[in-house]
């Protein structure tokens, strides 16, 4: 009787009858068609997870949370180096909240968007990135680098329009946790055994091939499967501090132990990653959250954390000789070496934007263009193109003092924004909007020496912010409508 009431309404009946129509044509073309029962899956999957979007929107994000972290391991074969499975899932997921939103006369669709300035700072920054390509001198690489972008934007909106409170935003970090724990041990098994590209053949799970700048990599750092030691690591970073944000706030034992194993298999992986700049930026973060949480002896979980983070490296450099360990501490080592690349690129980068200092040379403009200018402005550059290995000096050279002027004020914005926040709020609520923040502001220093403008975790970070502040205002407002009612 349960289950015929659920189809008494003639909407929900419609809704199955479409769902079952939608899979068996799929299934029935597929057989006709001859297509491999791999594509047969995957158009499975695909209709399975459209039609569960229409049902519950706010998966789309979930999705996208729990597969960004596994970069080119879920790869699909759809493109010359492959195509995330992170960007299909989350391209879907905002193309059928549109269709709902259309359909449904749903006016988030506009107002959403307007409704807080970092939303619109987003789009003006992309209006830019289209603009400068008028300076690019490789429209190619310049459309490529756009296009990372524009996923990083779909990304945001679909968190901004699915998430709709805190315990939804709470679910995000749970399976970005999740993630980060299963990229975590694959980065102890990069570090004592073999990469797990290397098992499968230098291909993704899915047998897409992977990029050079994976193949390419250091074999004497954990570099992840991002294939960047410096990235691996301040997401590593990111990891730890809602891992410890988590622990924070889960009852169950069984539960915390799993988070506390997490956060030191995330030390792990942040030590052996050897970034110099990750680390500080691990080390900020935890700061800034140790700052704002109110707890009692709180400042136990700064000693341990850091007491921890010395022991796992002593033993590292005692058991697992291989890993470059050495060049956070060896002036002698890798440290001399990159801080004059990043000196030089400093020099270069200032040089190019004196030609286009307005909107900048265009999207990916400083590796585009290094050659050109490295070894003519100073001797010791690289004979190779390379990135800026700093995202606003990037934003700079590409964007112009347009482009790092808008970069700048989402990032003040925010800051601004948590703090007022973090005066307001209490409870768990409070370690929320902590635990972001501090990942943000680690992130936003790691920016500063080794990071790049179009960052996904990175620009993840910037849409659970802007989620979090819409949110807060929409709680504000609505609290404020009852106690006038009331009254």
């Amino acid at each position: 009787m349960q289950l015929l009431a659920k189809f008494e309404e003639p909407r929900i009946l419609f809704r199955w009858i479409v769902a079952l129509s939608v899979l068996f044509i799929t299934v029935i073309s597929c057989f006709l068609m001859k297509i491999s029962p791999v594509l047969l899956m995957a158009f499975l999957s695909s209709a399975i997870y459209i039609i569960a979007l229409f049902y519950r929107s706010s998966l789309g994000a979930y999705a996208y949370a729990s597969t960004l972290g596994f970069a080119a391991l879920l790869n699909l074969p759809m493109t010359q180096d492959g195509l995330k499975l992170s960007t299909i899932l989350v391209l879907l997921a905002l193309l059928v909240w549109i269709a709902k939103a259309l359909l449904t006369a749903d006016r988030d669709l506009i107002l959403k968007p307007l409704g807080n300035i970092i939303h619109i700072l987003l789009c003006v920054i992309l209006l830019t990135m289209v603009i400068s390509l008028v300076n690019s001198r490789n429209l190619g690489q310049s459309i490529g680098e756009i296009k990372q972008f524009i996923y990083c934007l779909v990304a945001y909106f679909v968190i901004l329009f699915n998430i709709k409170d805190f315990r939804q935003l709470r679910k995000i970090i749970i399976f970005t946790v999740c993630t980060g724990f299963i990229v975590s041990v694959l980065g102890i098994m990069e570090g004592t055994i073999e990469s797990i590209y290397s098992y499968l053949h230098n291909k993704s799970a899915f047998g897409a091939p992977l990029s050079r700048t994976i193949l390419w990599t250091s074999a004497d750092r954990i570099n992840g499967l991002i294939g960047d030691g410096d990235s691996h690591g301040i997401y590593m970073s990111v990891i730890f501090l809602f891992s410890l944000y988590l622990f924070l706030t889960f009852k169950p034992k069984i539960l915390k132990t799993l988070l506390l194993v997490t956060m030191l298999t995330s030390l792990f992986n942040i030590i052996g990653a050897g970034s110099r700049g990750a680390a500080l930026g691990f080390l900020v973060s935890l700061f800034v959250f140790w700052i704002f949480i109110d707890l009692r002896r709180k400042w136990l979980i700064l000693t341990s954390a850091l007491a921890s983070f010395l022991i796992i490296a002593i033993l590292m450099i005692v058991l697992i000789p291989d890993l470059n360990i050495e060049r956070f501490y060896d002036p002698k080592a890798e440290a001399k070496k990159t801080v004059g690349l990043r000196v030089n690129n400093l020099i270069i980068g200032l040089a190019m934007t004196k030609n286009h200092p307005i909107i900048g040379n265009g999207p990916d403009g400083f590796t585009i263009n290094y050659l050109r200018y490295g070894p003519r402005i100073t001797p010791s550059a690289r004979r190779i193109p390379t990135k800026p290995l700093n995202a606003y000096l990037q934003a700079l050279v590409e964007y112009g003092i347009v482009g790092l002027t808008l970069f700048l004020a989402i990032t003040i914005f925010i800051i601004k924004s948590f703090i007022r926040l973090l005066k307001n709020v209490t409870g768990k609520v409070r370690y929320l909007v902590a635990a972001i923040f501090a990942a943000f502001c680690g992130y936003t220093f790691f920016l500063n020496t080794t990071g790049f403008f179009v960052d996904q975790t990175y620009w993840l970070l910037v849409a659970l912010a802007g989620t979090l502040i819409s949110i807060y205002n929409y709680e504000t407002k609505k609290s404020k409508e009852d106690m006038a009612c009331e009254n």
